[in-house]
């Protein structure tokens, strides 16, 4: 992981802090102004040299504060989408690394593996962005093959239900899903979880998040291997 790799060099000591943008429990708004002002108290007598924004939202998160958080220090981010020039150019710089998700790899998986599918039901909802957009390219080769729905509907009693009325015939891609807000959140690996045992036919995955929640299997995404 990350830390192991900045203390593999005893002789080069790295002093590494780790801080965490909830947003798969928190609002994304109350997660982010509750992050600034936490990490404007805790640091500001220690500059930070580099920042590393592990997923797009921890690096929207620095993007989004690059002079009251982290003025003199360079991003490395590492993103499912490619980091445009501006904040390349912008401040100290950034620059990293993509991890492409395995969204097309998984389904044509699913389908070698079950050939006779004729439904593919697509979970894909995220409450900060739109991943549909993000998710249908990739999916638009398959459907001269067969029917794909995709569900964004932010209800997990209707997602469930869904569920559990699909087919035979049909398989499950999960993709993302989530609850933040309520007295009871639900991350994606709880929902995953949920998913799989609501539901009758199989169901695949793109993160490695989501094994052993039930999942068959699937091309799953790891950070860690980024």
């Amino acid at each position: 992981g990350i830390k192991e790799s900045l203390h593999s060099n005893p002789a080069a000591p790295v002093a590494y802090f780790n801080e965490y943008l909830e947003t798969d429990r928190l609002p994304v708004e109350a997660a982010s102004a509750a992050l600034s002002t936490y990490i404007q108290q805790k640091y500001a007598s220690r500059p930070i040299d580099v920042v590393i924004a592990v997923a797009d939202p921890g690096f929207q998160f620095v993007r989004q504060h690059p002079a009251d958080l982290f003025p003199s220090a360079p991003i490395v981010a590492a993103t499912a989408s490619l980091v445009d020039s501006r904040p390349r150019t912008e401040g100290a710089g950034a620059t990293g690394v993509t991890g492409r998700v395995g969204y097309g790899s998984t389904l044509a998986l699913a389908l070698r593996l079950q050939p006779s599918t004729k439904r593919v039901f697509v979970i894909a909802y995220a409450p900060t962005l739109n991943l549909v957009e993000n998710v249908r390219p990739e999916l638009l080769s398959f459907a001269q093959r067969v029917e794909l729905t995709y569900f964004e509907e932010p209800s997990i009693d209707r997602l469930l239900a869904a569920v559990r009325a699909l087919p035979a015939g049909s398989i499950v891609l999960f993709v993302r899903h989530s609850r933040e807000e309520g007295p009871n959140p639900l991350s994606p690996a709880d929902v995953a979880r949920l998913v799989s045992e609501a539901s009758s036919v199989p169901v695949y995955g793109v993160s490695n998040v989501s094994m052993g929640t039930g999942i068959v299997g699937g091309m799953l995404a790891s950070r860690e291997q980024i």
